[in-house]
């Protein structure tokens, strides 16, 4: 485990550093007095731009105001025509740019419902003899200085809802500016009355130099297809042992199938945009899924266990089962919701969002005193294995469930750690995003396959038998053999 958070942590220092060394671009323009205005520029998170450098006219995009209509620009007109250079025509190029709030008021939800704004506001320039071809979207936005520019977790209008669409418009590059240095131009602009040549350098920037780096590609391939590869065994398995008649509906087997279902969900993920709706809403599942699965074989550890030990502490354990099962339900249905809502309204949800970060904490405690009682349980039947006549198959099996477990336990604490720093806002910068998201990944696909392995453990019958059949022995709480149990 060491071993694994010194690698993630390593990879992120790495990264970061690759992504401090990445072209951060600029827009800079140069009036026809010779003076420039210089102000830094980023490509929009996975937008799929390989960096350029553009000159061209730089443009206002606004919206029509009439009753019905949502993000629909103003068409054949310019806000900023007064301020056109005489020279207008020597331009071949426009830069649309849009302040991300009036975009916002206008009825846009996404960068995506932006970017097929501007395309259709671009040609329409046509008619007042500006230039109409239109390859850049260029967006200020307002940002809290918590956070570095550009932060993607905190950017609601790359993820859109259910109804929405997100992700890059083919086409079109987005370059994102600091708001107060959109006011910066604009009065640069108001002073001089005329617009000048604006130059675009747009590279990586922090956030794409990170996730499009060829180490984290490589780490993304490198888990997928360890996720497949196990998963597609799984199947395999799954579909000899129904072949053969022997799949049988019971709690391991639920266990192995929830467990198939979180691996399932989470390998498309690394193929998808980290800010997306497919993906939060895969990764919620995952998490769900391999939750369920982890208290399902908590209580299986305490089925099998009562056969041994009637203590009253078995109860409680089964009652904090319960209980940690109704929150992450809550949690689940709560972050669905979360995700299925439009940016804006999930921006304005602070009851929902204040929900989440109580229900996240509320999880996080129940299972953590779970997982405690759970060891501390575990470490008394290990200590008083002697003191009870069952067999060593059944010892065997009762172990193995309480390895997988407490691995199970531990990927699940990382994971809602994670949760909890993202939903408080304590992730910053590129490389803490960068740890961020390995983390998480990693924690959902452990879980997934630690769980899996329940399907090598032989388990006692529900009469509890276990081991060989010449080599039974009666303990407390019935027989312990080892007929086949018949399941997967």
């Amino acid at each position: 485990m060491r071993l694994l958070l010194f690698t993630i942590a390593l990879l992120g220092i790495l990264i970061q550093a690759k992504a401090e060394d990445a072209s951060k671009g600029s827009l800079s323009m140069t009036f026809p007095d010779q003076s420039t205005y210089v102000i830094p520029a980023q490509t929009a998170f996975e937008y799929g731009s390989q960096g350029f450098a553009r000159q061209g006219m730089l443009d206002v995009m606004t919206f029509s105001n009439t009753s019905g209509q949502v993000c629909n620009p103003v068409l054949n007109t310019s806000p900023n025509q007064a301020y056109f250079p005489n020279a207008v025509n020597n331009f071949t190029e426009v830069f649309v740019i849009v302040p991300w709030d009036g975009a916002v008021d206008a009825g846009c939800e996404t960068f995506n419902d932006l970017a097929r704004a501007a395309q259709n506001y671009a040609p329409s320039m046509s008619i007042i003899r500006a230039p109409t071809k239109f390859r850049t979207l260029v967006i200020a936005y307002t940002m809290s200085s918590d956070w570095a520019f550009g932060h993607p977790m905190y950017m609601d209008a790359y993820q859109g809802g259910v109804h929405g669409k997100d992700g890059p418009v083919p086409g079109v590059d987005v370059i994102l500016i600091n708001q107060k240095d959109y006011q910066g131009i604009a009065e640069a602009v108001e002073a001089r009355k005329t617009i000048g040549m604006t130059q675009i350098i747009a590279g990586p920037g922090p956030w794409n130099a990170i996730f499009e780096h060829v180490l984290y590609r490589s780490y993304s391939l490198l888990v997928a297809t360890v996720c497949v590869t196990l998963a597609l065994r799984a199947i395999y398995n799954l579909v000899r042992v129904a072949m053969a008649n022997h799949l049988v509906l019971d709690l391991r087997n639920a266990i192995f199938l929830l467990s198939l279902a979180s691996l399932g969900c989470i390998i498309p993920t690394f193929l998808l945009r980290h800010q997306s709706y497919p993906t939060r809403t895969l990764v919620t599942l995952s998490d769900a899924f391999g939750t369920l699965a982890l208290e399902l074989l908590v209580y299986l550890w305490t089925d099998f266990l009562t056969r041994v030990h009637s203590k009253s502490w078995l109860t409680y354990v089964r009652h904090g089962i319960w209980l940690a099962m109704i929150t992450s339900k809550i949690t689940l249905i709560a972050n669905l919701i979360y995700h299925t809502m439009e940016p804006t309204a999930r921006s304005n949800a602070d009851d929902l969002h204040l929900l989440l970060l109580s229900m996240f904490i509320a999880n996080t405690v129940s299972m953590l005193v779970l997982g405690a009682v759970y060891i501390v349980c575990a470490y008394q039947f290990y200590n008083r294995r002697d003191s009870v006549r069952i067999t060593p198959g059944t010892v065997r099996a009762l172990t193995h469930l309480a390895v997988l477990a407490l691995f199970a336990f531990i990927s699940f604490l990382i994971l809602s750690l994670c949760n909890v720093a993202s939903i408080t806002g304590l992730i910053k910068g590129p490389g803490q995003y960068a740890v961020y998201i390995i983390t998480a990944d990693l924690s959902l696909t452990f879980r997934g396959l630690c769980m899996l392995m329940i399907l090598g453990i032989r388990l006692p019958e529900k009469n509890g038998s276990l081991g060989s059949g010449s080599n039974s022995y009666t303990g407390s709480n019935g027989a312990f053999s080892s007929e086949k149990d018949g399941r997967i």
